[in-house]
């Protein structure tokens, strides 16, 4: 399984890699959603995490880009925001992601919403290590 990740704050984005591969995914990362979609169309990811803040274009607009594509629509995507209001959260589900989470998110509670988006159980292994990990802001 695989796991695109768009987010431009680097400690971010390491994390995130360096949980899902222990969790056994494969990933793939950009700092700049301009690549997103090349990157996507390139390796065809099973799921996609998006930062909603990225430099450029909108992690909103990225997707609803990816989403326009036929062999990429049916990728579940994942809206990471540092903002939270009931409106974002429901104008990026209505924009076409599958799953919001606000950060700071719980990197465990990420790594279950991948697993489940891709229809893969969660390893209960990593649960303890990975519950108490925040996400920065």
């Amino acid at each position: 399984m695989k796991v695109l990740i768009v987010e431009d704050d680097a400690l971010n984005r390491k994390l995130y890699c360096d949980v899902l591969n222990l969790s056994g995914f494969e990933t793939v990362s950009s700092a700049d959603g301009l690549d997103a979609v090349e990157l996507a169309e390139r390796h065809r990811p099973d799921a996609i995490i998006m930062d909603m803040r990225l430099p450029h274009r909108s992690g909103l607009e990225i997707t609803q880009m990816i989403k326009t594509k036929p062999h990429l629509a049916e990728i579940p995507v994942i809206a990471v925001s540092g903002f939270y209001a009931a409106e974002h959260r429901k104008k990026c589900l209505e924009g076409g992601f599958d799953e919001y989470l606000p950060k700071p998110v719980s990197i465990w509670e990420l790594t279950k919403i991948v697993c489940r988006l891709v229809g893969t159980p969660a390893p209960q292994a990593t649960q303890a290590a990975l519950s108490s990990l925040p996400v920065r802001p």
